[in-house]
């Protein structure tokens, strides 16, 4: 489901149902060469899954190579697709020990209407260690803000936690 803000952030209504009939977790988009792509894994059977269509809103069509993964390693996305030096690389969450036990790095080395292939850089790139992260790493967020600034969001967990003080 898409939803449109109509009052950022407390009212939000429905623009577009993209897709329906499965449980789909840990969306992420890309645009490739005016093609659409949808990476997204089904939660009733752990597969990550790719759709590519025509435009955003236009009916989405399963990929031939999907599902792409169903491997624990990396059936989760774990953040948006990174560009960096002209590449894309993918981050995945790692479950091989446990929820959220840290995030892989690949790079999407082809992608198509007909053709998908990606190769694993750095596993792990992140893992739970201590502190924030103790319990749980499963998401990266990096966003350019300047020529050579970025700014860069962690999802972790550490349950010991009750709060963080932010001064």
């Amino acid at each position: 489901r898409l939803y449109k803000a109509h009052n950022f952030p407390s009212e939000w209504k429905l623009d577009t149902i993209l897709y329906q009939g499965k449980q789909l977790v840990d969306t992420i988009f890309l645009i490739q060469d005016s093609v659409y792509y949808w990476f997204t894994t089904d939660l009733e059977t752990n597969e990550l899954l790719l759709f590519y269509s025509e435009s955003f809103k236009s009916a989405w069509i399963h990929h031939p190579c999907s599902p792409i993964s169903t491997e624990i390693s990396n059936n989760r996305n774990a953040g948006s697709i990174l560009m960096e030096n002209q590449r894309h690389y993918r981050l995945a969450q790692d479950g091989t020990d446990g929820y959220g036990s840290g995030i892989n790095l690949f790079e999407i080395e082809e992608i198509s209407k007909k053709e998908y292939r990606e190769k694993l850089i750095k596993k792990p790139l992140l893992y739970k260690s201590k502190g924030i992260t103790k319990d749980a790493l499963h998401h990266l967020s990096i966003l350019d803000i300047a020529e050579d600034e970025r700014i860069v969001a962690i999802d972790s967990a550490n349950f010991a936690i009750k709060g963080i003080d932010i001064k």
